[in-house]
């Protein structure tokens, strides 16, 4: 897809409902048709209903009204953090050690499951390749039924091999050292 084609489609119905962070069906919904007719709009298949669209315009006009009333009050808020600025210390200081060390958890945790998940198909595959080479002829399976399953479980193994672990564990040594250089050199707002 090339650049034109992608910037005209953010500016559709699509573009807007994904703004407004509805699901095709509620979108369809709210400008009272059918799913299956928006998703024709978004395509450019069809046009909407005249209903339809006095609706969508409505929509649009409410979103740029509430753009235009954030986009008034950063303006108010950059003009009273900057006189304050001016005040020291009067910024919150934003905790960065605490985020890193919350992601570095979550991440252990992650590769706990990840340790668990590789055991448990390692386990799999050897019992899936015993029964591949114990095959018996009153055995029926569909064909290659057993190879499909084979290859999923090897796909999956490389995914949460020890490569990918070591990938996760070097994350989360990343994010102990950061959360460690933020106890020692903290990061001050800017004014």
């Amino acid at each position: 897809m090339n650049a034109f084609t992608q910037y005209r489609r953010m500016q559709g119905l699509a573009a807007t409902r994904i703004r407004l962070g509805l699901s095709q069906e509620l979108f369809a919904m709210q400008l009272g048709i059918s799913r299956s007719l928006l998703s024709k709009a978004e395509n450019k298949t069809r046009t909407l209903p005249t209903e339809a669209l006095l609706k969508f315009s409505a929509l649009e006009m409410q979103l740029q009204k509430q753009a235009l009333e954030k986009q008034q009050q950063g303006k108010h808020r950059n003009a009273a953090a900057h006189s304050t600025a001016q005040q020291p210390d009067t910024a919150p200081a934003f905790d960065f050690k605490k985020d890193y060390t919350i992601e570095a958890s979550l991440k252990e945790v992650e590769l706990q499951k990840m340790i668990a998940v590789y055991n448990n198909s390692r386990l799999r595959l050897a019992h899936l390749e015993m029964i591949i080479s114990d095959a018996d002829a009153s055995v029926q399976f569909l064909p290659a039924f057993l190879e499909i399953q084979r290859f999923k479980l090897l796909r999956k193994l490389k995914t949460c091999g020890p490569a990918a672990q070591v990938a996760l564990r070097h994350k989360i040594t990343l994010l102990q050292a950061a959360a460690a250089l933020q106890v020692m050199h903290p990061v001050t707002p800017l004014a």
